[in-house]
């Protein structure tokens, strides 16, 4: 299966990693065509919410709609904070929202919003990999660098903004992957090869989970077991 990871924005378009080499960037218009393009058989791993909170019928705790459970999980107040520079937000604050429902129709948010056929299948369930046919997974690739190299870098994580983050959290992935990532300048560029490697060591059984689901909201991460339970005990407790 073909992969290719996507870091999305409204604005200012993609920046693409296909198969783990060629890193382009593509205007908004363009994408669209792109997407088109693919092949049958491929999994798009996608920077951006792509599931949005159960509907009212299933939704239970009174809690606020407006984010999931994988958001609170990681966000400030949650069981797992992510450190500051790793931004979790909730999904409707994301403007990568209009992009992904022009182009993918997701997410999906309640019992009215039923389009059409999709132009990919979402992958939500770790235990549903897909082996053909043409999918999309979310991926958050600034959670899952920091959960990756902090056993070997404390900090700090802005590496959106500080080029000194950017080039260690750059050779700790090469490290990782084998492969020196000398051509990739900026967090853009960073984020789409990591989307990229997260959906390969997913598809390939490589140390990689797809945590939460369709009701949490979920998405590629280093596979820990410590990570899962405790995601788990979040949303049940």
């Amino acid at each position: 299966m073909k992969v290719v990871g996507i870091d999305v924005g409204p604005g200012k378009g993609a920046h693409i990693c296909e198969d783990g080499s060629q890193l382009r960037k593509m205007k908004p218009a363009d994408l669209d065509i792109y997407l088109k393009g693919l092949p049958n058989d491929v999994l798009v791993a996608w920077d951006a919410p792509l599931t949005g909170p159960p509907d009212p019928e299933v939704w239970t705790g009174g809690r606020d709609l407006t984010m999931r459970e994988i958001e609170r999980f990681f966000g400030r107040s949650g069981s797992c904070p992510a450190p500051n520079g790793i931004s979790v937000r909730p999904y409707c604050g994301c403007p990568h929202w209009t992009i992904s429902r022009r182009l993918l129709g997701l997410p999906r948010v309640g019992p009215y919003d039923v389009a059409g056929k999709l132009p990919f299948a979402l992958a939500s369930d770790d235990r549903n990999r897909p082996s053909k046919g043409r999918y999309v997974v979310e991926v958050h690739p600034a959670v899952a660098l920091w959960r990756w190299c902090s056993g070997d870098y404390p900090g700090p994580w802005k590496y959106k903004k500080d080029k000194k983050c950017l080039k260690k959290l750059r050779e700790l992935m090469s490290r990782r992957a084998g492969k020196l990532l000398s051509d990739i300048c900026d967090d853009d560029e960073l984020d789409a090869w990591t989307g990229w490697y997260l959906a390969r060591c997913w598809l390939d059984r490589n140390g990689v989970m797809l945590l939460g689901n369709a009701k949490t909201g979920s998405f590629l991460l280093p596979d820990q077991s410590k990570l899962r339970e405790k995601f788990e005990q979040f949303v049940f407790s």
